[in-house]
């Protein structure tokens, strides 16, 4: 049996998700930050971006736990990954067109650097 839609418990639990969010934001990925930083001693920085990640995507995972998304909320989501897409496009594209243009010049003269620095095996 469906339940009446209540705009005050609506209210009230995205108010609850809104502090949460905040929390898990500010304090928990400073907390996580400074433990990276001051115990271990900067060297398991991948770690440490892992879980701030993890600590960005809990908000998500709050807000469509209980309901479906809404369209508006997918449309937001669809806008971000797009414009990823369109850098990832042109930063592969330079990316191409240097080594096209200067491939063989950065070769011989990192060729040069091994051959200065002993890094050969």
């Amino acid at each position: 049996m469906p339940t009446k839609y209540d705009p005050e418990r609506y209210r009230l639990s995205h108010k609850k998700r809104t502090i949460l969010s905040a929390f898990i934001i500010f304090i928990i990925i400073s907390i996580t930050i400074f433990i990276g930083i001051k115990y271990l001693n900067d060297k398991l920085y991948k770690l440490i971006g892992l879980l701030i990640i993890f600590y960005t995507m809990l908000p998500f995972f709050m807000v469509f736990e209980k309901r479906r998304p809404k369209a508006r909320e997918l449309v937001i989501i669809a806008v971000l990954y797009v414009s990823g897409v369109l850098y990832d496009t042109v930063h592969s594209l330079d990316t191409a067109f240097f080594m096209f243009v200067f491939g063989e010049k950065m070769i011989s003269k990192m060729e040069k650097v091994k051959i200065k620095y002993r890094l050969y095996v």
